[in-house]
């Protein structure tokens, strides 16, 4: 009698995990682990989904703020994360355990209107995008001794700031030298700045593949499509062109990135990875649905 309700209750717990989160296409990508994103279905909640499980779970359950741009920590311990108010477009960033247990502020460190950010390699430090006299500027933050540095200082908007895998950079968008806009390249130990995109589109939200090379967005051809390039400009590469918008999300590892799309007017925004190196492009999502900031658990 035991084991015949022990496994009916076990496969109702398999099936419910299979309805709640039917949408996911997996393919090769089951042996990722968990990945963390947000959902409209879910009221703008983070949620987390774990492939091994098959299992969707809410992060954060909470009606009348809307949840963004969720991120691990590199030990995986904790998430980042914004939130706004729905009466308020006002962000704040907030961090929680990697359970969506002990949400908090960070102490009285950060402002009302920081957004966008990310964790240092060495998980000491965040940078982010933080609103100075009316501008945007990237700021980062030593979470040991609390003080808060000011990157940019220039009249032009600074925002998606990224660290390099050996946290001595910091890539980021800015229009600062004309109304389009390119990437650039922060280093810590010189407080130097480098474009090394130059073109009359908007190139955003760059992300570090390796110590060299880069993934960014751009807007060229009335399209958004996926570039690499070198950390010194060098050898840009299209990826794909084929979206009519897209977000970055995340990088899985050196070969592989996840990000969120569009792929014609009017359909809805899915979860896709792609395989740098073979160009192969695989949908992670499916459904009446749109999912948004995708996010891979860092491997231990």
């Amino acid at each position: 009698m035991f084991i015949r309700v022990f496994t009916t209750i076990l496969v109702m717990i398999v099936l419910i995990g299979l309805a709640s989160f039917s949408g996911i296409v997996w393919g090769q990508s089951r042996a990722l682990a968990q990945f963390i994103y947000v959902s409209d279905d879910s009221v703008a909640d983070v949620m987390l989904y774990d492939i091994r499980t098959q299992l969707e779970f809410n992060l954060t359950r909470s009606p009348n703020i809307v949840e963004l741009r969720p991120r691990w920590s590199p030990d995986a311990s904790k998430i980042v994360y914004e939130i706004r108010l729905r009466n308020s477009g006002t962000p704040r960033l907030m961090q929680m355990d990697a359970d969506g247990r002990n949400p908090r502020t960070f102490g009285g460190l950060l402002e009302n209107n920081d957004r966008q950010a990310v964790w240092s390699p060495d998980g000491r430090q965040i940078a982010y995008t933080a609103l100075n006299e009316a501008n945007f500027d990237i700021r980062w933050l030593d979470l040991e001794s609390g003080r808060n540095y000011r990157v940019t200082r220039d009249v032009g908007r600074d925002v998606f700031p990224a660290w390099s895998p050996d946290g001595t950079q910091i890539a980021f968008t800015s229009d600062r030298d004309a109304q389009d806009a390119e990437v650039y390249i922060y280093t810590l130990a010189t407080d130097s700045f480098v474009p090394i995109t130059d073109n009359p589109v908007f190139d955003y939200q760059p992300l570090w593949l390796d110590a060299d090379r880069l993934v960014f967005l751009s807007s060229r051809d009335s399209f958004f499509g996926l570039y690499t390039i070198n950390a010194d400009g060098t050898d840009e590469t299209v990826l794909t062109d084929a979206f009519f918008w897209s977000s970055m999300a995340s990088v899985v590892d050196s070969n592989r990135i996840i990000f969120s799309a569009q792929r014609n007017f009017g359909d809805y925004v899915h979860i896709y990875l792609m395989n740098i190196d073979t160009g192969a492009v695989q949908q992670l999502t499916d459904g009446n649905r749109n999912y948004f900031y995708g996010a891979w658990r860092p491997s231990p």
